[in-house]
């Protein structure tokens, strides 16, 4: 999932933006998130997305300011709860070495009060970082009313239908105890005929993946049979031709042989004549 990234010239606009509404008294008169924090949205993206889209990829909703402004004040608490002194004083000075921009968020945020209790549980927290980031997706839309109470009453509905689900049985086994029993018969042989058919199944299963073993076995005997033979044919054709190359050898020297003798004796009788 894409993330948003605030860039600190956003953070700027944002926190000079909200500092204008708050000090001239307009945000206390807006009675919904969306109708204080859209203007303030519009303005960062008019200064920032619209002008150079490339540098300042997102375009902010009125959502993501409502919750930047919240992580900011969180963050401000945060730093304010760790320069308050043993006397209840507040060190100013110390609070620029933990955060940079402290100074300009006391401006804005100066009034917030650490004996709230929210704003007290909010500074025992770890501040997020300055570059709170967040999903884009995070800042849904908000539950509708009722929508607990609807869920609720749909599960007492539930509810109340299983009991009265069962009501029935009992009064139907109460009055007609003989048909309760029949039914109560006929669901015991569904599950015995329901167990039956699963044995049956798994017979069947097993009977086939013997049935494809044996196949499976006879197809490699045939397979090895027949190199076999075909390996003792091919040996047996090797002798043939080894033992009819040797009877030619043979005769091809006996043949030369004999034409040897010829010569010679006609080389004899050549001599003798002579």
């Amino acid at each position: 999932m894409k993330r948003k990234k605030w860039s600190e010239a956003e953070e700027q606009t944002l926190i000079s933006k909200y500092s204008d509404f708050l000090q001239s008294g307009v945000l206390p008169k807006l009675k919904t998130r969306e109708k204080k924090f859209k203007p303030i949205a519009d303005e960062v993206n008019s200064q920032h997305h619209i002008r150079d889209p490339i540098t300042f990829p997102f375009k902010w909703t009125w959502r993501d300011i409502s919750i930047k402004i919240q992580n900011m004040r969180h963050q401000y608490l945060g730093v304010k709860q760790k320069i308050r002194t043993s006397d209840g004083q507040f060190d100013w000075e110390d609070g620029q070495t933990h955060w940079d921009n402290f100074s300009n968020y006391r401006q804005v945020f100066g009034d917030a009060q650490l004996s709230d209790p929210s704003d007290a549980a909010a500074a025992a927290a770890p501040p997020p970082p300055s570059d709170c980031e967040f999903d884009a997706e995070s800042s849904g839309e908000e539950p509708k009313p009722g929508s607990e109470l609807r869920a609720i009453g749909s599960r007492v509905l539930e509810l109340r239908g299983i009991i009265l689900r069962r009501e029935i049985k009992r009064c139907e086994a109460e009055l007609f105890p003989e048909t309760a029993r029949k039914k109560k018969k006929n669901d015991e042989d569904d599950e015995e005929g329901m167990e039956e058919m699963s044995l049956v199944r798994r017979m069947g299963l097993r009977q086939r993946r013997r049935k494809k073993k044996k196949r499976k076995k006879r197809k490699m005997m045939e397979m090895e049979e027949r190199l076999e033979e075909e390996e003792m044919e091919w040996k047996e054709r090797m002798f043939k031709m080894q033992i009819e190359h040797e009877k030619r050898m043979v005769q091809i020297q006996g043949n030369a042989v004999q034409n040897q003798m010829e010569i010679m004796a006609a080389l004899l009788s050549h001599f003798l004549g002579s």
